[in-house]
């Protein structure tokens, strides 16, 4: 495992062999499984199992198989000195609507004006590309509430799964409302990740910046649900 990547990996076995905590939590994109031919995965669990105290445990969860309305596979990596048997959560079904997400068209342009600024040219095509795969599958973007996402390169358009929100990333400015003729508001990705609405410097923070961390957070929620099962043991 090479680059700034292996160097954080690094960092955090380092961090891990000096504190020895009782279970440590990592997460990851899922390509990091296939990464070089699957080498760089087998490194990093060769590396976990080779301290010789954890027992390591790995799963791919998405906030939206747990209650949650985004599209988000990540690897979970758990690391435990206990030996009592680890199950992963169990499924459950949706308890967060997209529409306790999203907020009025006029209230999110109040709070973040630049949401709704014109398209780009590439924007209005990814669009146009999307309503056409909406409109096959008797979707109509323009009474139906849903998130699509308009900076995906060329060939890579997809419509997802209506009332799910795509995966929240550092660039979800790219993110679209057709309904509402209006971006994704950083407010709103964070809602997407979990977090509480009054969570402390939600108003602090740059719009770049919100989308940035939101995009890079672990799912508040799917975490919260493995560290209940962690915990309880």
């Amino acid at each position: 495992m090479t680059g700034d990547g292996g160097d954080v990996f690094a960092a955090v076995v380092d961090y891990i062999q000096e504190k020895l905590p009782s279970v440590f939590i990592l997460e990851n994109v899922v390509s990091l499984m296939t990464r070089e031919s699957g080498s760089t995965w087998n490194y990093v669990l060769s590396t976990l199992w080779g301290m010789g105290i954890y027992r390591i445990y790995t799963e791919c969860l998405s906030p939206h198989r747990y209650g949650w309305p985004q599209s988000r596979s990540r690897v979970f990596i758990v690391g435990r000195i206990c030996r009592a048997p680890f199950e992963w959560p169990a499924k459950r079904p949706m308890a967060v609507a997209l529409e306790d997400v999203v907020m009025e068209r006029h209230d999110a342009v109040l709070c973040h004006p630049s949401c709704a600024r014109p398209l780009t040219s590439a924007a209005a095509r990814t669009l146009y590309l999307l309503r056409a795969a909406a409109d096959k599958k008797g979707v109509d973007l323009d009474t139906t509430l849903h998130i699509v996402n308009l900076g995906e390169s060329e060939g890579r358009e997809r419509l997802g799964t209506v009332g799910v929100a795509p995966c929240v990333t550092s660039k979800s400015s790219c993110c679209y409302i057709p309904v509402q003729h209006r971006y994704l508001t950083p407010h709103e990705t964070l809602l997407l990740q979990g977090f509480s609405p009054d969570h402390p410097g939600m108003d602090t923070v740059s719009t770049t910046n919100m989308h940035k961390l939101a995009g890079n957070a672990i799912h508040v929620g799917v975490l919260s649900l493995i560290l209940s099962v962690v915990l309880s043991a």
